[in-house]
């Protein structure tokens, strides 16, 4: 019995000291304080020779290298801490994506100046598309070439009308006038109630002079009265209008201006006429004419 006490005690004795030391030496080498332990905790002759062994090694290696593998981390953990950056270099630096689009944004700006240099007033519907642009120095250029197509173009109304009025007999002043009139509308850059005062402009002059005179009306002239009369929801003027373009100008686009009127007017008898005429004309129709002639025929 002696015996088996004796063993028993160490057994107790050698767990102890393997939980100590596993403690004790954890704080410098977590895994080899856990293996070296469960060596010792099982294995209690072998364990602590195999301890003793490797704390050899250990010795023999830090004489070779002068320090110790523990003090290195920590030194290079102070010296993160204690390193300070180069403001000057990091506050210089541009992220990629930033670069590409400040890059993209200068090419954008230098295209869109270029385009203006050409001709201001025929890019104008252009710069509506840039008004919301994610660059703010492009939305500001578009904001003020707007402005700019805006005020030339009522210098020309303004000098058109002024040189007709002082010479109402020159056809070629009307034209010119009405030309002006025209552009101004048609840019998209006047206000609701501007447009509407300039449409009231134009369809008066238009009347008087190409209507209620012997001045023939162009193409032009035909389309803009016809859409102010829309507009104005004159449908049976636009329709009287509708069918002189026709009369006057046997094309495609007098057709499909005459057959919008009826479809706005339900008018199904002068659709089909009308769509028949259209088909039966000796010419090719655009891509657009023949959608929209193909939509009207399913809906009769």
């Amino acid at each position: 019995m002696k015996f088996f006490d004796i063993l028993l005690y160490g057994c107790i004795i050698n767990a102890v000291s393997a939980i100590i030391f596993s403690v004790l030496y954890y704080k410098r080498r977590k895994t080899r304080a856990i293996c070296l332990g469960t060596m010792i905790l099982f294995l209690p002759g072998l364990g602590w020779f195999m301890f003793a062994l490797s704390e050899l090694f250990t010795m023999i290696k830090l004489k070779r290298t002068q320090y110790d593998i523990t003090d290195l981390i920590t030194h290079s953990e102070v010296a993160e801490m204690v390193r300070r950056p180069d403001l000057t270099r990091e506050m210089n630096m541009v992220p990629l994506s930033d670069a590409a689009a400040i890059s993209q944004n200068t090419d954008k700006r230098t295209l869109y100046l270029d385009l203006l240099k050409i001709d201001l007033l025929k890019y104008s519907k252009y710069s509506m598309s840039l008004l919301n642009d994610r660059d703010s120095e492009t939305a500001h250029y578009a904001a003020a070439a707007i402005m700019e197509s805006v005020r030339k173009m009522r210098t020309v109304v303004k000098n058109t009308s002024q040189a007709y009025r002082a010479d109402k007999s020159s056809q070629d002043k009307l034209f010119a006038y009405l030309d002006a009139l025209i552009n101004l509308i048609d840019s998209g850059l006047l206000s609701i109630r501007e447009t509407t005062r300039f449409e009231k402009e134009y369809v008066n002059i238009a009347q008087e002079k190409l209507f209620g005179g012997t001045t023939i009306a162009r193409e032009a002239d035909y389309v803009m009265l016809i859409h102010c009369f829309i507009k104005q929801s004159d449908l049976d003027k636009a329709e009287g209008y509708g069918i002189q373009f026709v009369n006057q100008y046997e094309i495609e686009r007098a057709y499909i201006l005459l057959l919008s009127i009826y479809y706005l007017k339900k008018d199904a008898i002068m659709l089909q006429e009308y769509l028949n005429k259209l088909i039966a004309l000796p010419i090719e129709l655009s891509v657009v004419g023949m959608n929209l002639v193909n939509f009207w025929r399913e809906d009769l």
